[in-house]
C-alpha cells in the first residue's frame, strides 16, 4: 500500500470514529502514531520514535514533545498533538520553544485530522509562525500527499526538504497573488497588461476603463483554457461502427478507461469553489478556508438564520460545543463570536452553501 492508500484508510478510520474520540490521548494512538507508522517509522523502535521527549528551554524545565522522530540517529521531526478537533491556530509558543533547543530541522502540530508542517524558513532555528504545508485528512489532495510522502522514512533528505520547503512557501505566495490579481486586478497588473496595447496616453482614466476588461478577460481565458482541455479528453474517445459488435465492446471498455485516465491527469480537482454573482472567486488550497471566507462574504448571522444543523448544533453558531481536555469539538473561532463547524467534507460543505444560496436567494455558483 503507497501512502496515499494508507491516509484513505486513516481518513475513514477518522469518518467512522472521529466522534467518539474525545481526549488528546486516544488521538495521539487512534490518528497521529498511525499517521507516523504511514510514513513508514516504526513507533515501537525507539531509534525510529520517542514518546515524551524532554526539552528544557531556559528557566523551563521538564518540558515534553509528545513524539520526536529520528532519522539515521539523529533527532529529525518534532510532533506536537492536541485533542482532536483543536482549534490549531490557537496553540500557544510551545513547539516554537521546542524547536529552538533541538537538532530536528522540522515540526508537526496535528490535532490528529490536520498536520501542519513547520521549519525555519525565515530565520535559522527559530521555526517559523505559518506552516509550509497543511494536510487534511477530509480533503486528501494528490499534491499534498505527494509532498508530504518526502517525509517518509526512506525518502527523507533534510537539504531537499528545506529547499523544497522554500519552493513551496514562494509557490503559494505566488497562487495568492494569481488569485489576487483574477479578482481584482492591481493598478500595476492592469499597466503591465494593457499599457502595450494602447497606443496614447496611459493615464489614470484609461486604466480604469481597462481594468474591469482586464478582470473579464482573465476569467475567460481561463474558462477556455479548462474548456481546451475537456475537449482534448473528449476527442480521445472512439466512436464505432457495429460491425463486429463484439469486439467494439471490448475496445470501447479499453477507450474509456484510457479516457479516464487523460481526464485525471489533465483536469485535477480544484478543491471547493464559491463564484458570487458579483464575479468573485472565492478558492483556496484548503476547503475550510475557503468555506469560512464564503460564510464570511455571506455573513455569518445571515448563515446562522438559514439554520443547518450538523451533529446537533447549528452550522454557524455563538455557542460553543462542550469543551473536553482543551478540544473545541471540531468548531473554527471566527470573529465577533461566532464558531462554524468544521468536521464535514468538501462535498457537505459544497452542500451547505448551496443551501444557504436557495433559502436567501444569494445566486452562488458552488463547485467541489
Amino acid at each position: 500500500m503507497n501512502l496515499k492508500d494508507k491516509l484513505t484508510e486513516l481518513a475513514k478510520r477518522l469518518e467512522q470514529f472521529g466522534h467518539d474520540i474525545d481526549s488528546e490521548e486516544q488521538t495521539k494512538n487512534s490518528l497521529v502514531l498511525p499517521f507516523i507508522e504511514a510514513l513508514g517509522y516504526n513507533i515501537h523502535e525507539p531509534t525510529d520514535v520517542k514518546a515524551e521527549v524532554t526539552c528544557d528551554v531556559g528557566i523551563k524545565r521538564g518540558e515534553k514533545v509528545d513524539y520526536c522522530i529520528y532519522v539515521k540517529g539523529r533527532p529529525s521531526i518534532l510532533v506536537e498533538c492536541k485533542s482532536l478537533g483543536y482549534d490549531l491556530s490557537l496553540v500557544d509558543g510551545q513547539l516554537l520553544r521546542y524547536f529552538h533547543c533541538s537538532e530536528a530541522k522540522f515540526s508537526i502540530l496535528t490535532d490528529g485530522r490536520e498536520y501542519r508542517f513547520y521549519t525555519d524558513l525565515d530565520n535559522p532555528n527559530k521555526m517559523d509562525q505559518e506552516p509550509f504545508l497543511s494536510l487534511d485528512l477530509n480533503e486528501l489532495r494528490e499534491e499534498v500527499v505527494k509532498e508530504v510522502s518526502k517525509f517518509a522514512k526512506a525518502e527523507f533528505d533534510v537539504y531537499s526538504l528545506h529547499r523544497n520547503a522554500r519552493d513551496m512557501r514562494y509557490r503559494q505566495k505566488l497562487k495568492e497573488r494569481l488569485a489576487s490579481e483574477l479578482n481584482e486586478p492591481s493598478s500595476e497588473f492592469v499597466r503591465l497588461i494593457a499599457k502595450p496595447l494602447y497606443p496614447e496616453v496611459f493615464t489614470q482614466r484609461v486604466e480604469s476603463h481597462f481594468a474591469p476588461l482586464l478582470k473579464q478577460a482573465l476569467k475567460s481565458y481561463i474558462n477556455d483554457l479548462l474548456s481546451s482541455q475537456l475537449e482534448k479528453c473528449s476527442a480521445t474517445q472512439i466512436v464505432t461502427t457495429n460491425k463486429e459488435r463484439t469486439d467494439d465492446l471490448v475496445k470501447n471498455q479499453i477507450v474509456q478507461e484510457q479516457v479516464g485516465q487523460a481526464y485525471s491527469k489533465k483536469t485535477p480537482s480544484k478543491g471547493l469553489s464559491v463564484t458570487f454573482p458579483d464575479g468573485e472567486v472565492i478558492q483556496y488550497s484548503r476547503g475550510i478556508e475557503t468555506f469560512i471566507a464564503a460564510l464570511r462574504k455571506i455573513g455569518f448571522s445571515v448563515a446562522h438564520d438559514v439554520g443547518i444543523i450538523h451533529a446537533g448544533y447549528n452550522l454557524v453558531d455563538k455557542q460553543k460545543r462542550p469543551v473536553t481536555d482543551g478540544d473545541t469539538a471540531w468548531q473554527h473561532a471566527v470573529e465577533d463570536g461566532w464558531y462554524v463547524y468544521a468536521n464535514i467534507s468538501n462535498k457537505v460543505k459544497a452542500q451547505d452553501l448551496r443551501e444557504i444560496s436557495r433559502v436567501k436567494g444569494l445566486g452562488l455558483i458552488v463547485e467541489v
